[in-house]
Parts: C-alpha cells; sequence; structure tokens
C-alpha cells in the first residue's frame, strides 16, 4: 500500500502538483506552517560591464523574491541539527590536529610557513571528512528525506526557475556567459 502512495506522489511532483499539506522533504508527515523552509530567488534585470582604467567593472540590477517549500517538524529538526554537527565536528578535528600537529616536534618542519601550510591543508583535508560523515549521516536518516538543498526541485520553484528566476540571496558578481 505505501509503495502505491509513493508512487502516487512521485507522479504529483512529475506533474507539477504537490500537495502542500504533506513534507517535501520526507514525503511522510504532515508539513507545518511553522516548519516551512523558504527559498531565496532573485532575477537579473540588467547586466552591464564596463571597461576601466583597471579592469572590467560590472553592475547589474536584480529584483529578490522568496517562495515556501512544505516541511515537518522533524525534518527542520534534522536540517537544523546537521548543519550544527558538521560545524561541531569539524571544529573539534580541526583543533584537535592542529595541537596534535604543533606537539609533535619531529613531525613538522622549521619553517613557519610549511607548518601554517600543513595546519591548513589539514583542516581541508577535515572539512571533506566531515562532509562525507555528514552525508552519511542524511543517507541513513531516512531513505525518502531530502536535505535542505533538494527543495529546488519543489514545483513551486521549479515553476519560479522557468519564469527565470534563479535561486539564491543575489547572482554572483561576476557572471558567465555574454548577456
Amino acid at each position: 500500500m505505501s509503495y502505491i502512495i509513493m508512487l502516487k506522489q512521485d507522479m504529483k511532483e512529475e506533474t507539477n502538483q504537490w500537495d502542500d499539506s504533506l513534507c517535501w522533504f520526507c514525503k511522510k508527515r504532515s508539513a507545518t506552517e511553522g516548519a516551512k523552509h523558504e527559498v531565496d530567488l532573485y532575477r537579473v534585470l540588467e547586466r552591464k560591464s564596463t571597461y576601466i582604467v583597471v579592469g572590467m567593472q560590472y553592475k547589474q540590477r536584480y529584483e529578490k523574491t522568496k517562495t515556501w517549500v512544505p516541511r515537518c517538524e522533524l525534518c527542520k529538526i534534522i536540517h537544523d541539527r546537521v548543519s550544527m554537527v558538521f560545524l561541531v565536528l569539524w571544529l573539534i578535528l580541526g583543533t584537535y590536529a592542529t595541537i596534535w600537529y604543533f606537539s609533535q616536534p619531529d613531525k613538522r618542519s622549521d619553517s613557519v610557513l610549511v607548518s601554517i601550510f600543513g595546519v591548513v591543508i589539514a583542516i581541508v583535508m577535515i572539512y571533506f571528512m566531515c562532509a562525507v560523515a555528514v552525508g552519511f549521516l542524511y543517507m541513513f536518516t531516512n531513505i525518502f528525506w531530502k536535505s535542505e538543498d533538494k527543495a529546488e526541485g519543489h514545483p513551486r520553484v521549479k515553476a519560479l526557475t522557468n519564469e527565470g528566476w534563479e535561486v539564491g540571496d543575489k547572482p554572483p558578481y561576476k557572471w558567465s556567459g555574454t548577456d
């Protein structure tokens, strides 16, 4: 029975119809008003680049809007906590790696720049290890659960992107292509 319900929900997604009383992320629980996820969008109205003596100057005018994606309380809690777990895990492991590195005089170089470079590389590697750990957390939380960045797939957001809106708070400083 539940397989048939999931199949019907997938068909609703493809036809741009979604029941807003159901959570978009887990597709199981009822969405609540206080837990809905806001998506920032912008649309560029005008872009202009001019050459000045020291380089290129980029100017653009744009407008902003917001839309929302239905979400249940549990998915909101998971979204909030996963971000915090990632940050705390990264800070703890980065601090530990730095302390370990500087407490091993035979492992480090006499050069300060080489030592700083080693710490930076270690922190970047720890960042990616934490990202993998959080990815596994996402994967094993719920088989049908989606992370917050999957809100772009909601029919309401897709409809706006089809009208020329782009997901994000503001356009990038430098743009690609020739507008």
